[in-house]
């Protein structure tokens, strides 16, 4: 009998045994990563370093493990960059800053402030060339691009300053195909969110409020470009207008600078700089890796609010960016109960969500500030829920293009009954109470349900006009 014992025993053992190679086989890279992360590389005289933009640009550094595997290679935050300038600023070892730009899914608010905190390498005299290495170079590629002492652009590519459009897809019409009824309303006529599922085409409040938007954001662009590049607005809006350039086009008319590749840029930058045999072009992280150190003095806290927000749930294990609502005011409460802690930044970039969810941070920014000073910076939108969290705070700051404000509310449900015997299926019902089917998603309100949904998105809109006028010092009537 005791083989017969002992051989479940030896399985165990086995499995036991692969299980922790493989672990081993997983964990070692991930290790390994970031023991160099921790030591980081040398820095050696006459180092160029490269920052690379492309795509999104995060707003902090991700708190992901995985974000370890990038081996130097991710994309800097906001908050990584400032920390790299603030390094590279003061470091003879570093002869110049290259900065190369593919195509940027980031909002035009998040470019001006990447940009901002660029420039103040200008003033620490650190020499600054920007390489568009895109195919396409678009208003927020060049516009980040003007943070170069010299601007550079790959000779394939074409420059596509065109201007600005926004394409709206409206449902309503493949709604209507399959027999499905909406019934939403907006708080009031310029809070458009329904109005893709609701409508065949724009409202005219809707279609006022692109317009601005777009002009105001154009119009910023056109304003820049014309400072930074000492042309007359007029001058490029005819420009603009021709409907893309070629690179030798946007060279002629003084766009950019030169065209050239990344090994011409690192060339014209080590020109002049002593002690530059060997040393090499360093990646942004990498560089941030040998070069960080921490800091000294009193303590700011920032609490980021990126995403949308909600009242409940559980954020994603990998890092997914969201708000709950509770856990960013409990963020806010220990900041504002820590003595260290001298004052606080809120970090907004969010387009909304929960009314509830903002509420709990508005109540916890509203405590805090009778603390410890509280300022709001705004990102590429704070709107709705975003502009909730923010109306509050001592001081709010934005960037000209950020979207902001949003001041309203939009609900109802969707009737999803003519699609279900359109697909020959049949829902049968049974309620107890007179309005249990309130929000039921097989049939519209009634008269009487109607006017008590609506009451309560009023009283939600009240709330909302009346903390802002609270928050901004403002009358209830102006708000």
């Amino acid at each position: 009998m005791e083989p017969a014992v002992a051989r479940p025993r030896r399985r165990w053992s086995v499995w036991i045994a692969v299980g922790l190679i493989v672990l081993f086989g997983v964990m070692t890279p991930i290790l390994l990563v970031a023991a160099f992360a921790a030591s980081g590389p040398r820095v050696k005289s006459g180092t160029v370093v490269v920052v690379r933009f492309e795509g999104d640009i995060p707003e902090a550094e991700s708190q992901s493990p995985f974000g370890l595997l990038s081996g130097g290679r991710g994309a800097l935050s906001l908050h990584e960059l400032k920390q790299l300038v603030d390094s590279v600023a003061t470091d003879r070892k570093v002869t110049g800053v290259l900065l190369e730009i593919g195509n940027l899914t980031t909002g035009f608010a998040t470019v001006e402030e990447a940009r901002e905190i660029l420039e103040k390498l200008h003033e620490a005299k650190k020499p600054v060339q920007t390489l568009l290495v895109g195919d396409f170079v678009e208003e927020k590629e060049y516009s980040l691009a003007l943070a170069g002492d010299k601007l550079t652009v790959s000779p394939e590519a074409a420059v596509l300053l065109n201007g600005l459009v926004a394409d709206v897809a409206f449902w309503r019409g493949t709604l209507d195909k399959f027999n499905v009824k909406p019934q939403l309303f907006q708080f009031k006529e310029f809070k458009s969110a329904a109005e893709p599922i609701m409508n065949h085409e724009m409202s005219a409040p809707m279609r006022e409020e692109y317009q601005a938007l777009l002009s105001d954001i154009y119009g910023h662009f056109v304003s820049d470009v014309s400072k930074r590049r000492s042309l007359p607005e007029d001058k490029l809006r005819a420009l603009f207008d021709r409907g893309g350039l070629t690179t030798r086009e946007a060279l002629e008319a003084k766009l950019v600078d030169a065209l050239g590749h990344a090994e011409d840029v690192e060339a014209d930058l080590r020109k002049g700089a002593a002690n530059v045999k060997g040393a090499p072009r360093m990646a942004a992280r990498k560089y941030l890796a040998a070069a960080r150190e921490h800091a000294q003095g009193e303590t700011i806290a920032i609490v980021y609010g990126v995403g949308a927000i909600t009242a409940a749930g559980r954020s994603s294990p990998f890092g997914g960016e969201g708000i709950l609502g509770p856990r960013m005011a409990a963020a806010i409460r220990d900041a504002a109960e820590d003595d260290d802690v001298k004052a606080i930044v809120l970090r907004v970039n969010s387009p909304g969500g929960s009314a509830v969810g903002s509420d709990f941070v508005w109540r916890a920014v509203r405590a805090a500030k009778e603390k410890k000073p509280v300022v709001v910076s705004m990102g590429d939108v704070a709107a709705s829920g975003g502009y909730w969290i923010s109306m509050a705070a001592d001081a709010i700051v934005a960037h000209p293009t950020t979207l902001t404000g949003s001041i309203g509310v939009v609900g109802g449900k969707i009737d999803f009954r003519g699609l279900y015997e359109w697909a020959g299926a049949n829902v049968d019902t049974v309620k107890v109470g007179k309005n249990a089917d309130l929000m039921s998603g097989v049939r519209l309100f009634d008269t009487e349900q109607e006017e008590r949904f609506k009451s309560w998105m009023g009283a939600v809109y009240e709330d909302f006009v009346h903390h802002v006028a609270e928050g901004r010092g403002l009358k209830y009537e102006d708000v």
